[in-house]
């Protein structure tokens, strides 16, 4: 789009696979930059049901900001219904998928869309051969080779997408497989947020898989014993048990520290606001490479291959630095405009995609 164009108005439909909440939030954070440029006339998100229920304060319309009406968000649920919370744990991945994709070629809100964006599902594109794909790394990264993965690069090696991905996180498939759209870290920095709580407050934040639950749990249990403050995500303190909960509150304020698992999403918001990062997560090829990366960019500290009491010591080592400061710094001056970099490619397609549409 050239400098001083017009805006662009358009249908925009969203795909995020049932795999958590990162990707989806990427993809709200996107529509909600377009909407606030005057870009967005209608929204579509096709998501499973679980994600549009832990997303409550977008159910009905997407916030644009006080003084604003926002833009209506049609839901639509069907198409991953039968689906869990995490395609890692899904053992009829394969049949479900062969499902999704049938839905998917059926689903009028693609079918109506000036433009559609997925998460790193590429079984969109044989619906819409023109989707832009947003993510940093692909399901044949992380998976077990079989029916779905298979698919998924086939439809890959055909269509060729342009994928809106981390700037330095995207994989090395990404990067050769796709037309990559690097951007920066896709959370909005808030200049008004406040400073760190005092007394300091640790976040523990390590997803919402049965095993990343289990060691986050064993973690406050182990930090709440040497007296430390911590708040937990809504799905970690429910794995707490209900005796265990006066232990850590919810998240809520912005915290001193941060133990996570390296989702780009996770890390985007917390590079964003300031807060340094200690990382613990599974055995995945995607965590694993992030996680290397960011201890490479000097960015987060990996405390993964230490015992409990180990990352324990780690946390109240971080906390006694006197260089914690210098660690906040190094996050604020890491550039956080992905998400206006993502709306400009996104409107640039624009065009691309409405001409591919006529042919």
């Amino acid at each position: 789009m050239s400098a001083g164009a017009p805006s662009q108005r358009m249908y925009l439909s969203l795909v995020a696979a049932p795999n958590g909440l990162g990707h989806i939030s990427r993809l709200l954070g996107l529509a909600t930059e377009l909407a606030r440029r005057d870009a967005l006339a209608q929204l579509s998100i096709i998501a499973a049901p679980w994600q549009r229920e832990a997303l409550r304060a977008h159910t009905n319309r997407l916030d644009t900001g006080p003084g604003t009406p926002g833009v209506p968000i049609h839901w639509h649920t069907k198409v991953f219904d039968e689906a869990g919370t995490n395609l890692f744990e899904l053992t009829d991945l394969d049949d479900l998928s062969a499902r999704w994709a049938r839905r998917l070629q059926e689903h009028s809100a693609l079918a109506e869309a000036s433009v559609v964006l997925s998460d790193n599902l590429a079984l969109v594109l044989s619906a819409r051969p023109d989707t832009l794909l947003v993510g940093s790394f692909l399901w044949q990264d992380v998976l077990a080779e079989g029916e779905f993965t298979q698919r998924e690069a086939y439809l890959l090696e055909q269509y060729r997408p342009r994928m809106i991905c981390n700037a330095w996180l995207a994989t090395d498939r990404v990067l050769t497989q796709t037309i990559p759209q690097p951007v920066s870290w896709t959370a909005a920095r808030d200049p008004a947020a406040p400073t760190p709580a005092v007394p300091p407050m640790v976040e523990v934040n390590v997803g919402a898989s049965g095993l990343m639950l289990e060691e986050g749990a064993n973690l406050v249990r182990r930090l709440a014993a040497r007296g430390i403050h911590l708040q937990v995500t809504p799905a970690l303190w429910q794995a707490l048990d209900s005796p265990e909960r006066t232990m850590a509150r919810i998240r809520e304020d912005r915290p001193t520290l941060a133990i996570l698992r390296p989702g780009v999403q996770s890390v985007s918001e917390y590079v964003a606001a300031g807060v340094p990062m200690l990382l613990m997560y599974e055995s995945n090829p995607e965590m694993v490479h992030n996680a290397r990366t960011l201890t490479r960019l000097g960015l987060a500290t990996d405390i993964c291959e230490h015992g409990l009491d180990g990352r324990a010591d780690a946390v109240e080592a971080f906390l006694c630095a006197a260089d914690l400061g210098s660690a906040r710094a190094r996050l604020l001056a890491q550039p956080s405009i992905g998400l206006s970099q993502m709306a400009t490619i996104v409107q640039s397609h624009v065009s691309t995609a409405k001409t591919g549409r006529q042919q």
